[in-house]
Protein backbone atom coordinates (compact mmCIF):
# COMPACT_ATOMS: atom_id res chain seq x y z
CA UNK A 1 0.00 0.00 0.00
CA UNK A 2 1.08 3.48 -0.89
CA UNK A 3 1.90 6.22 2.19
CA UNK A 4 -1.11 8.26 1.59
CA UNK A 5 -1.01 11.83 2.14
CA UNK A 6 -4.95 13.79 2.87
CA UNK A 7 -4.20 17.77 2.51
CA UNK A 8 -7.17 19.57 3.50
CA UNK A 9 -7.50 23.65 2.46
CA UNK A 10 -9.40 26.38 3.32
CA UNK A 11 -10.13 28.38 -0.20
CA UNK A 12 -10.75 32.00 -0.11
CA UNK A 13 -7.30 33.98 0.92
CA UNK A 14 -5.60 30.50 1.50
CA UNK A 15 -5.55 29.46 -2.68
CA UNK A 16 -7.02 32.62 -3.59
CA UNK A 17 -5.47 36.32 -3.70
CA UNK A 18 -8.43 37.80 -3.28
CA UNK A 19 -11.77 36.99 -0.87
CA UNK A 20 -14.16 35.78 -3.68
CA UNK A 21 -17.28 35.05 -1.63
CA UNK A 22 -20.38 37.24 -2.98
CA UNK A 23 -17.62 38.54 -5.42
CA UNK A 24 -16.85 35.56 -7.59
CA UNK A 25 -17.83 37.64 -10.83
CA UNK A 26 -14.80 39.93 -10.48
CA UNK A 27 -12.31 37.16 -9.95
CA UNK A 28 -11.02 34.15 -12.02
CA UNK A 29 -8.73 31.05 -11.90
CA UNK A 30 -6.27 33.20 -14.35
CA UNK A 31 -5.59 36.36 -12.28
CA UNK A 32 -6.67 35.26 -8.53
CA UNK A 33 -4.75 32.02 -7.79
CA UNK A 34 -2.22 32.22 -5.60
CA UNK A 35 1.16 31.16 -6.77
CA UNK A 36 3.04 28.15 -5.51
CA UNK A 37 0.20 25.98 -5.08
CA UNK A 38 1.83 22.88 -7.10
CA UNK A 39 3.07 20.95 -4.10
CA UNK A 40 0.13 21.44 -1.91
CA UNK A 41 -2.95 20.78 -4.54
CA UNK A 42 -2.20 17.36 -5.19
CA UNK A 43 -4.71 14.28 -5.97
CA UNK A 44 -3.28 11.52 -7.54
CA UNK A 45 -2.51 7.73 -6.04
CA UNK A 46 -0.56 8.56 -3.23
CA UNK A 47 -2.10 12.60 -2.41
CA UNK A 48 -6.10 13.48 -1.71
CA UNK A 49 -6.78 17.05 -2.00
CA UNK A 50 -9.89 18.37 -0.45
CA UNK A 51 -11.24 21.91 0.30
CA UNK A 52 -12.96 22.94 3.48
CA UNK A 53 -14.33 26.45 2.78
CA UNK A 54 -17.24 28.80 4.03
CA UNK A 55 -18.12 29.73 0.48
CA UNK A 56 -21.17 28.32 -0.63
CA UNK A 57 -20.11 27.35 -4.57
CA UNK A 58 -18.09 23.73 -5.02
CA UNK A 59 -18.16 24.63 -8.87
CA UNK A 60 -16.78 27.43 -8.61
CA UNK A 61 -13.88 26.53 -6.28
CA UNK A 62 -13.22 23.13 -8.68
CA UNK A 63 -12.48 25.75 -11.61
CA UNK A 64 -9.79 26.72 -9.79
CA UNK A 65 -8.73 23.35 -8.55
CA UNK A 66 -8.31 21.25 -12.31
CA UNK A 67 -6.13 23.38 -13.38
CA UNK A 68 -3.63 22.92 -10.64
CA UNK A 69 -4.18 19.69 -11.25
CA UNK A 70 -3.87 19.40 -14.82
CA UNK A 71 -7.71 18.52 -15.62
CA UNK A 72 -10.56 19.65 -17.21
CA UNK A 73 -14.04 18.99 -16.63
CA UNK A 74 -13.71 15.77 -18.99
CA UNK A 75 -11.70 14.52 -16.39
CA UNK A 76 -14.75 14.14 -13.56
CA UNK A 77 -16.13 10.81 -13.49
CA UNK A 78 -19.04 11.28 -11.57
CA UNK A 79 -20.32 13.65 -8.88
CA UNK A 80 -21.76 13.09 -5.49
CA UNK A 81 -23.74 15.22 -2.78
CA UNK A 82 -23.48 14.31 1.06
CA UNK A 83 -25.71 16.68 2.94
CA UNK A 84 -24.93 17.05 6.76
CA UNK A 85 -26.52 19.53 8.86
CA UNK A 86 -24.19 22.38 8.37
CA UNK A 87 -22.41 21.73 5.47
CA UNK A 88 -22.47 19.88 2.15
CA UNK A 89 -20.02 18.15 0.82
CA UNK A 90 -19.29 17.34 -2.68
CA UNK A 91 -17.34 14.36 -4.05
CA UNK A 92 -15.74 14.68 -7.71
CA UNK A 93 -14.34 11.18 -8.53
CA UNK A 94 -11.66 12.18 -11.14
CA UNK A 95 -10.11 9.74 -13.75
CA UNK A 96 -6.24 10.13 -12.19
CA UNK A 97 -7.64 8.95 -8.68
CA UNK A 98 -8.78 6.16 -6.79
CA UNK A 99 -10.17 8.84 -4.27
CA UNK A 100 -12.82 11.62 -4.78
CA UNK A 101 -11.69 14.88 -4.80
CA UNK A 102 -14.23 16.33 -1.83
CA UNK A 103 -15.05 20.37 -0.92
CA UNK A 104 -17.27 20.66 1.79
CA UNK A 105 -19.06 24.12 1.52
CA UNK A 106 -21.54 26.14 3.41
CA UNK A 107 -25.11 26.91 2.40
CA UNK A 108 -26.66 29.30 5.38
CA UNK A 109 -25.04 32.15 6.64
CA UNK A 110 -25.76 31.40 10.22
CA UNK A 111 -23.04 28.49 9.83
CA UNK A 112 -20.26 30.33 8.35
CA UNK A 113 -18.87 32.26 11.70
CA UNK A 114 -18.54 28.42 12.95
CA UNK A 115 -14.95 26.75 13.05
CA UNK A 116 -13.98 23.56 10.48
CA UNK A 117 -14.03 20.96 12.79
CA UNK A 118 -16.55 19.22 12.24
CA UNK A 119 -16.37 19.83 8.43
CA UNK A 120 -13.06 17.96 8.83
CA UNK A 121 -14.32 15.52 10.48
CA UNK A 122 -16.74 14.49 8.19
CA UNK A 123 -14.64 14.67 5.20
CA UNK A 124 -12.52 12.06 6.81
CA UNK A 125 -15.17 9.52 6.96
CA UNK A 126 -15.39 9.66 2.76
CA UNK A 127 -11.68 9.30 2.59
CA UNK A 128 -9.68 5.79 3.32
CA UNK A 129 -7.33 5.59 5.86
CA UNK A 130 -4.33 8.49 5.59
CA UNK A 131 -0.95 7.99 6.89
CA UNK A 132 -0.89 11.86 7.19
CA UNK A 133 -3.57 14.69 7.56
CA UNK A 134 -2.57 18.42 6.71
CA UNK A 135 -4.64 21.19 7.07
CA UNK A 136 -4.36 25.06 5.67
CA UNK A 137 -6.20 28.05 6.58
CA UNK A 138 -5.56 31.81 6.63
CA UNK A 139 -7.81 32.30 9.53
CA UNK A 140 -6.41 31.77 12.73
CA UNK A 141 -10.38 30.65 14.60
CA UNK A 142 -9.89 27.96 12.33
CA UNK A 143 -6.48 26.73 13.16
CA UNK A 144 -7.21 27.16 16.43
CA UNK A 145 -10.50 24.92 16.02
CA UNK A 146 -8.78 21.99 14.12
CA UNK A 147 -6.02 21.91 16.88
CA UNK A 148 -8.67 19.67 18.46
CA UNK A 149 -8.56 16.86 16.00
CA UNK A 150 -4.92 15.02 16.91
CA UNK A 151 -4.25 13.72 13.18
CA UNK A 152 -4.31 16.64 11.70
CA UNK A 153 -1.14 18.67 11.76
CA UNK A 154 -2.48 22.31 10.83
CA UNK A 155 -0.54 25.35 9.04
CA UNK A 156 -1.40 28.78 9.12
CA UNK A 157 -1.11 30.21 5.83
CA UNK A 158 -0.43 34.10 4.98
CA UNK A 159 -3.53 35.74 4.33
CA UNK A 160 -2.45 38.82 2.13
CA UNK A 161 0.09 37.07 0.02
CA UNK A 162 0.02 36.92 -3.64
CA UNK A 163 1.90 33.20 -2.91
CA UNK A 164 1.27 30.35 -0.89
CA UNK A 165 3.16 31.20 2.49
CA UNK A 166 2.74 29.31 5.76
CA UNK A 167 3.18 31.77 8.44
CA UNK A 168 5.52 29.37 11.04
CA UNK A 169 5.25 32.16 14.09
CA UNK A 170 1.63 32.92 13.32
CA UNK A 171 0.94 29.21 13.29
CA UNK A 172 2.89 28.96 16.97
CA UNK A 173 0.28 31.24 18.15
CA UNK A 174 -2.41 29.53 17.24
CA UNK A 175 -1.22 26.69 18.95
CA UNK A 176 -0.72 28.57 21.85
CA UNK A 177 -3.98 30.09 21.76
CA UNK A 178 -5.67 26.58 21.45
CA UNK A 179 -3.39 25.36 24.26
CA UNK A 180 -4.43 28.04 26.56
CA UNK A 181 -8.31 27.54 25.60
CA UNK A 182 -7.70 24.05 26.58
CA UNK A 183 -6.39 24.64 30.13
CA UNK A 184 -9.69 27.52 30.57
CA UNK A 185 -11.49 24.79 30.16
CA UNK A 186 -9.75 21.82 32.57
CA UNK A 187 -9.69 24.67 35.46
CA UNK A 188 -13.17 25.23 35.50
CA UNK A 189 -14.39 21.77 35.27
CA UNK A 190 -11.88 20.56 37.71
CA UNK A 191 -12.94 23.89 40.25
CA UNK A 192 -16.30 22.40 39.46
CA UNK A 193 -15.75 20.04 42.14
CA UNK A 194 -15.09 23.15 45.12
CA UNK A 195 -12.38 21.39 46.43
CA UNK A 196 -9.54 23.14 47.83
CA UNK A 197 -7.27 20.19 47.40
CA UNK A 198 -8.98 19.46 43.64
CA UNK A 199 -7.34 22.97 42.92
CA UNK A 200 -3.85 22.45 44.27
CA UNK A 201 -3.54 19.10 42.86
CA UNK A 202 -4.42 20.19 39.21
CA UNK A 203 -4.94 24.18 38.83
CA UNK A 204 -1.73 25.55 40.23
CA UNK A 205 0.33 23.57 37.00
CA UNK A 206 -2.86 24.57 34.73
CA UNK A 207 -2.62 28.41 35.76
CA UNK A 208 1.28 28.39 35.39
CA UNK A 209 1.02 27.01 31.41
CA UNK A 210 -2.26 29.86 31.16
CA UNK A 211 0.85 32.72 31.88
CA UNK A 212 3.41 31.24 30.30
CA UNK A 213 0.91 30.69 27.18
CA UNK A 214 -0.11 34.38 27.50
CA UNK A 215 3.65 35.70 28.17
CA UNK A 216 5.01 33.69 24.71
CA UNK A 217 2.00 35.10 23.03
CA UNK A 218 3.14 38.35 23.59
CA UNK A 219 6.44 38.12 23.08
CA UNK A 220 5.85 36.64 19.68
CA UNK A 221 3.65 39.16 18.60
CA UNK A 222 5.31 42.37 19.96
CA UNK A 223 8.70 41.83 20.69
CA UNK A 224 8.24 41.94 24.41
CA UNK A 225 11.07 39.96 26.57
CA UNK A 226 10.06 36.90 28.01
CA UNK A 227 10.77 36.00 31.52
CA UNK A 228 12.74 32.68 31.70
CA UNK A 229 10.45 31.17 34.67
CA UNK A 230 7.75 30.33 32.13
CA UNK A 231 10.14 27.95 30.18
CA UNK A 232 9.68 25.21 32.36
CA UNK A 233 5.68 25.34 32.17
CA UNK A 234 6.10 26.01 27.92
CA UNK A 235 7.93 22.65 28.15
CA UNK A 236 5.84 20.04 29.86
CA UNK A 237 2.09 18.88 29.05
CA UNK A 238 -0.41 19.63 26.19
CA UNK A 239 1.74 22.72 25.51
CA UNK A 240 5.02 21.38 25.74
CA UNK A 241 3.26 18.49 23.22
CA UNK A 242 2.18 21.55 20.33
CA UNK A 243 5.44 23.29 20.80
CA UNK A 244 7.78 20.04 20.21
CA UNK A 245 5.65 19.46 16.82
CA UNK A 246 5.60 23.03 16.10
CA UNK A 247 9.68 22.78 16.22
CA UNK A 248 9.57 19.06 14.55
CA UNK A 249 7.70 20.20 11.77
CA UNK A 250 9.69 23.78 10.86
CA UNK A 251 12.94 22.42 12.20
CA UNK A 252 12.84 25.78 14.20
CA UNK A 253 13.26 26.39 17.81
CA UNK A 254 10.88 28.95 19.49
CA UNK A 255 13.67 30.08 22.17
CA UNK A 256 15.65 31.30 18.83
CA UNK A 257 12.20 33.83 17.97
CA UNK A 258 12.26 35.67 21.42
CA UNK A 259 14.47 37.59 24.15
CA UNK A 260 14.54 36.18 27.34
CA UNK A 261 14.81 37.99 30.90
CA UNK A 262 16.46 36.36 34.06
CA UNK A 263 14.97 37.74 36.67
CA UNK A 264 17.57 37.40 38.79
CA UNK A 265 19.38 39.91 36.83
CA UNK A 266 19.66 43.33 35.49
CA UNK A 267 19.93 42.86 31.64
CA UNK A 268 18.68 40.96 29.02
CA UNK A 269 19.93 38.08 27.00
CA UNK A 270 18.56 35.86 24.00
CA UNK A 271 19.29 32.14 24.48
Amino acid sequence: MPFLTVRVSDFDKTLTKEHTFGRAKFYNPQNNTKEGLESIVRHDAENIFAVATHNPNPEYILDYLLPLLKLTREDIIKKVLHAYPTHTITAYYLKNSPHPLLISTVDRQEHRNKGKKIALEDLLKHLPPCDEHIFYDDDPLNIIDACALPQFVVHQVTRTDASFKIDYKQTLISYLFFCKARREEDIREYNGWGSFLSFNLFGFSRTAEIKAADALIEALKSDTPLDRTHIAALSQGRLGTFICQWQLEYGLRWLDLVTVVSPSQNFIHTL
